[in-house]
Formats: C-alpha cells, structure tokens, sequence
C-alpha cells in the first residue's frame, strides 16, 4: 500500500514543472531529478510539521526522501522488476529509522499507515 502511494505520487510529481536544483544532460534525468527535489520537499516540510524535526533531521529526510523518489521514478521508467520499488522503500525505511528517534519513527510509521502525508502532498499538487 506505501508502495502504491508513493508511487502515485511519484507519477503527480513528474508530471509536474518544477524548478529543481539538478542539471543533468538527459531531460529525462533531469525531470525525475528535479520531481524528486520538488516532491523530497514538499513531504519533508510535512514530516518536520509533524514529527517535529530539528534542522539535521530536517537536511536527512529531504536528503533521503529524495534518493527514494528518485530511486522509484528510475525504476518506473525503466519497467524494472518491482523489487526494485520495494528495495527503495526498505531503503528509504531503514535511513529514516537512523534519522528519527524512536518515538518520532513511530509516528512516522503511523503517518505511512493512515496517509495523512499523501494527503497533504495531493492538496499540495492540486493547488499549483
């Protein structure tokens, strides 16, 4: 179910015109990368809301927030195995156990299972 969320979040960012901070030869590249910044910040402003972040944790999430929409977007494009999807997630899983501290990453397990983050992010997206 996480999967499928962030996956159909994924397809809204790129379908979206952002203005990243990456510049990459391939305009496909460059889309994903810029997606993934646009989108990485757009959730971590949410989870900093929610969870209380302080400025490191904040720079992590984004940081790896953005490495797992990335990792997605690349494994879509490419029709990868969904494996592919779900090692990004365990990975993206696992980095946030380190970030958070361990009440924080309750919650934050919370938030995945009842999709207010998605949620948010959707409004986000419709407003633009």
């Amino acid at each position: 179910m996480k999967i499928v969320l962030r996956s159909a979040l994924l397809v809204a960012l790129l379908g979206m015109r952002t203005v990243g901070f990456a510049a990459a030869d391939n305009p496909i590249n460059k889309a994903i990368s810029e997606s993934a910044t646009q989108g990485a910040l757009t959730v971590t402003l949410y989870l900093t809301d929610a969870l209380h972040l302080s400025q490191t944790q904040t720079w992590a999430v984004r940081e790896c927030t953005r490495t797992e929409l990335q990792q997605l977007a690349v494994a879509s494009e490419n029709a990868s195995t969904p494996d592919a999807a779900l090692q990004a997630h365990q990975q993206y899983d696992a980095a946030m156990q380190r970030i958070l501290t361990p009440a924080q990453y309750t919650h934050f397990l919370q938030i995945e299972r009842t999709a207010p983050m998605t949620a948010a992010v959707s409004r986000v997206l419709a407003s633009r």
